[in-house]
This record gives structure tokens, C-alpha cells and sequence, in this order.
């Protein structure tokens, strides 16, 4: 980003953070992922990032990549004037912000996109999440998925789009002849009168150093699973971009591999005192 923004909040105590990138087509004809990332997002303490996993085309995820960070920003400073904690600017701006690109998706195409979101200031992890994508965190001896799969394996979101008309069947809502897997997008219009919907899950948390944060759309976590990824990131996480590059290897060899997949892999390091 060309100009600096003021986001709000305290961002004098933070940590290195370093990252790796990989994607795949998969088994698939074309590539319907994509992601976005800023290192420095109007600060050097700052960094943005997400994954969109698009289908019915592309036209969603590269819309929401493309407009995703600054349409996020943009909410930021607009939020201060309201007497809310930063947390809370933050979860609020994250919403606001998916709701407008999900708008502006359907404005000019039918084509939808998961999408999973995070902002890093200071020492805190901010994230967003709408439909299957997820995020890792490793740390220590804990290891856990941070939001939700919001798929209609989900009671709750299974409930929720019944009780507005959708039609599920085979873990899928259908129209007419479509159906779609996830009960969250952006974008997907044809799905919007029958529950789908764009209100993302937000939550943020306390990072430390030695922390491995690994970002995935559903290509990566359907074909390794969470253990994996996890015994990955501790062999690896101290090398961002060597664990992207395994995550990928094992991807194109799993069996249960077929879809695009796209990966970042985040590792929080300590900040050293000259660099401060």
C-alpha cells in the first residue's frame, strides 16, 4: 500500500512475523483460488492478509482479493468515532467490509467465494471467515483451527437456512438444479434469498513468539487434515516458505487431492532489540 493509514490502537509492542506462499491447481481444469497479502500494511507493525477460494468462476475471489484490504482499512478510522474498543472496531470494520465486496460480487456476477481473512497489529491476530477456508494456529504443544466450517455439516448453519426456506439435501442448499456447499460466501446470489449469507465469524488472539500460523482454503485441510498440517508446522514452521512448499508436496500427492489449494504460512518470531 503507497500511503500510510491510521488504523487505530497501540501497535508499539510487536513481533517479526515471516511467510511463505504456495498454490496449486489441483485436479482441477482452472485456478479458482486466490489471496492477497500485505507485510506492511500502513505500518510496519501491521500486516493483512486472506485467502479466497472462488467457484462458479473466478470472477469472485479476484474481486474480493483485489478490494479486501483496502475496503477493510477504510472502515477503520470511520469506526473510531464510535466509542467501541479496538477489538471491536476491528470485528465491526471485518464485517462491514465483507458485506460491501460480497454486495459489490453481486453487482456484476453469480460467482462466489469462500474466504478467510486476518489482520496482525502488535502482538494480536484479528480474523474473518466465511465458508470453508480456515487458519491453523500452532503453538507450543497446542494446536488448534480457529473459525469455523461453515458447511451444512453444522447443525446450527443447517438450521439457520432451513428456517428461511433453503432447501438442504446432500449437504448442499440448492436452486433449481445448483446446489452450494458452504453456507457462508461472498458473492453467490442466486443463493442470497435462501439463507446464504455474507456475515462473517470474528475473533482475534494473543500471539508469541514461536507461534506457526498456517492459512488454507479447503483444498489444503480437506486433503491432509489438521494433524498433519500440524506435525508439518513443527518440523518446519521456522521456515515459512519451506512449509508452504512441503504443505503443497504433500497436497499433490494425497489421494483424497482435487481441488485448487492456496497456502500461507506465518512465523512469529521475537522482534530483535535493534531492529525495534
Amino acid at each position: 500500500m503507497g500511503r500510510k493509514i491510521d488504523m487505530g490502537g497501540s501497535a508499539r509492542s510487536s513481533l517479526q512475523i515471516r511467510h511463505g506462499i504456495a498454490t496449486g491447481i489441483g485436479g482441477r481444469k482452472s485456478m479458482e483460488d486466490t489471496f492477497c497479502f500485505h507485510r506492511c500494511f500502513g505500518s510496519s507493525m501491521r500486516t493483512f492478509g486472506g485467502i479466497f477460494d472462488g467457484h462458479s468462476g473466478s470472477c469472485a475471489a479476484l474481486k474480493a482479493a483485489k478490494q479486501m484490504p483496502g475496503m477493510f482499512a477504510s472502515y477503520l478510522p470511520h469506526l473510531r468515532r464510535k466509542r467501541l474498543k479496538f477489538e471491536e472496531h476491528v470485528a465491526e470494520a471485518f464485517r462491514n467490509a465483507f458485506l460491501q465486496v460480497s454486495n459489490d460480487i453481486e453487482l456484476e456476477s453469480d460467482s462466489g467465494a469462500c474466504a478467510f481473512c486476518f489482520f496482525i497489529q502488535g502482538k494480536r491476530l484479528y480474523y474473518a471467515s466465511v465458508g470453508d477456508c480456515n487458519m491453523v494456529h500452532v503453538y507450543g504443544e497446542s494446536s488448534e483451527s480457529l473459525a469455523p466450517t461453515h458447511r451444512f455439516t453444522s447443525c446450527d448453519e443447517r438450521m439457520r437456512v432451513c428456517g428461511v426456506g433453503g432447501h438442504v439435501e446432500k449437504e448442499r442448499v440448492w436452486t433449481n438444479d445448483h446446489g452450494l456447499q458452504v453456507s457462508r460466501s461472498l458473492g453467490d446470489r442466486g443463493f442470497k434469498k435462501i439463507g446464504v449469507i455474507a456475515e462473517p465469524h470474528t475473533a482475534s488472539r494473543l500471539l508469541f513468539p514461536g507461534s506457526v500460523l498456517v492459512v488454507g482454503s479447503d483444498g489444503l485441510f480437506d486433503a491432509l487434515g489438521s494433524k498433519i498440517i500440524e506435525n508439518c508446522a513443527r518440523k518446519f514452521g521456522k521456515e515459512p516458505q519451506l512449509l508452504a512448499k512441503e504443505l503443497a508436496k504433500r497436497v499433490k500427492k494425497s489421494r483424497k487431492s482435487s481441488d485448487n489449494f492456496t497456502i500461507i504460512t506465518l512465523y512469529i518470531d521475537e522482534t530483535h532489540p535493534e531492529n525495534k
